[in-house]
């Protein structure tokens, strides 16, 4: 792979080498079909981990947006339909397995932006427009104009087990040539557990920071955590989806599985995959 990063920059100035902040959790995947939510997990289509993907999403919007959650919500799923997408999400939860190690809060990443006609992923800035006007967590990123910028940050720090995020992030950010913030260390812990790195086509600009949001009314209906939910069902996972599905209900915020899925997408996925498309199927079926 190194030596692979170091031939890019032979390319020219047209490329930017990214390196992404990498989420340890369970991969969820969502979109959307005549206004109704359509999920699933790696784990399964309608199970527990599909069910607290979405209620984790609810969650974030809940407490972000406070008693207006339900249009922010609305206007989510209005966005992926209209432009036929899918996001595919890490789920990084206290409560539905150890990844790495626990985080300081249960939260999803917004991963990737997949584009549905062509099973192609979209460029970050669709993931900054999420971050934007959702206050979706995004992944960090850093954005050099070399990889071997890169590397030489990287391995300062490669073999050195007690670096932290903290000291790793202000390295990375006074190498690059810009970035994309992520509360790390508040939604996770110090230890970052690696970069997924990829070049792209340098962008003719880069917007700024999201400004930060407003503290607003909180929602009356605030959900607990997931992982406190957890707690209430004694940790298990069986009584766990249950208890999800009851809370979603009472809210009106159902969710649609694969299970429900047009037959055409099933058709697509398995056509797909016959041309060797893979996980980006996957994604476009959901």
């Amino acid at each position: 792979a190194r030596s692979h990063y170091l031939s890019i920059d032979a390319q020219g100035p047209e490329k930017v080498f990214v390196a992404s902040v990498k989420s340890s959790g369970s991969l969820w995947i969502a979109s959307c079909r005549n206004g109704v939510l359509v999920g699933t997990s790696k784990n399964s289509t309608d199970n527990t981990f599909s069910a607290a993907g979405h209620y984790t999403l609810i969650r974030h919007l809940q407490t972000r947006f406070g008693s207006t959650w339900r249009a922010a919500y609305t206007s989510l799923l209005r966005h992926m339909e209209d432009r036929d997408i899918s996001i595919g999400c890490e789920l990084v939860t206290r409560c539905l397995g150890d990844h790495a190690s626990v985080p300081n809060q249960d939260h999803l990443v917004i991963n990737a932006v997949l584009d549905r006609k062509t099973m192609e992923a979209l460029p970050p800035s669709a993931l900054l427009h999420l971050q934007r006007e959702y206050g979706l967590v995004i992944p960090g990123m850093f954005v050099f104009e070399k990889a071997e910028t890169f590397l030489e940050v990287f391995d300062r720090f490669r073999f050195d087990s007690s670096a932290t995020w903290d000291q790793v992030s202000a390295a990375m950010e006074h190498a690059a040539w810009r970035t994309v913030p992520m509360p790390y260390a508040e939604l996770h812990s110090q230890i970052l557990e690696g970069f997924v790195c990829y070049v792209m086509p340098r962008p003719p600009d880069w917007p700024g920071p999201a400004p930060a949001p407003a503290s607003p009314p909180p929602a009356a209906d605030l959900l607990p955590t997931l992982s406190a939910l957890s707690e209430e069902c004694g940790g298990s996972l069986e009584a766990l989806h249950p208890a999800i599905q009851s809370r979603l209900a009472q809210m009106g915020v159902p969710m649609r599985t694969l299970e429900h899925a047009k037959a055409g997408d099933v058709m697509a996925m398995a056509r797909s995959s016959r041309e060797g498309h893979g996980a980006a199927a996957w994604w476009a079926m959901v």
